[in-house]
């Protein structure tokens, strides 16, 4: 049978092994907690990143979106502005062909004016047409 002096230091040693015990299970149980925290924040990080990717690639597609549509209208522009070009120039050769034509008429109708053949009634209204033609020839503001 042990003496008290030994169970007091047997008692002891079991105190001193149970605060040891208590102090290893409040660390075991603050790294469990930690873990569990870091465990979280490790999912937190994990769905932001796929928010920032999702993000990203929304991004990337508004941006590809915005330069076809910026390419788009670069392309209808110059389309736009080609057929300006064509009606210009089909619009200055109609408006030389349509010049042409009235100082042929002109010169026919000033020519018939002073025919001799025609009658009075004839050349007055040959210079009725006349003053008519020159009308346009003004408004057409041909040379």
């Amino acid at each position: 049978m042990p003496t008290s002096e030994q169970a007091a230091r047997i008692l002891a040693a079991l105190e001193e092994s149970n605060r040891r015990l208590d102090s290893v299970t409040d660390t075991v149980e603050v790294q469990d907690s930690t873990l569990h925290q870091l465990e979280s924040m490790v999912e937190s990080l994990r769905v932001m990143s796929r928010r920032i990717i999702v993000g990203l690639a929304l991004g990337i597609l508004l941006i590809v979106a915005a330069l076809t549509g910026g390419y788009l209208l670069y392309d209808t522009q110059q389309q736009t502005n080609h057929i300006q070009a064509v009606q210009q120039a089909q619009t200055a050769k109609t408006r030389t062909n349509q010049c042409a034509l009235i100082n042929l008429f002109l010169n026919l109708e000033q020519g018939a004016t002073t025919n001799p053949a025609l009658s009075e009634r004839d050349r007055a209204e040959r210079k009725s047409s006349y003053v008519e033609i020159h009308r346009i020839h003004d408004d057409l503001e041909c040379s």
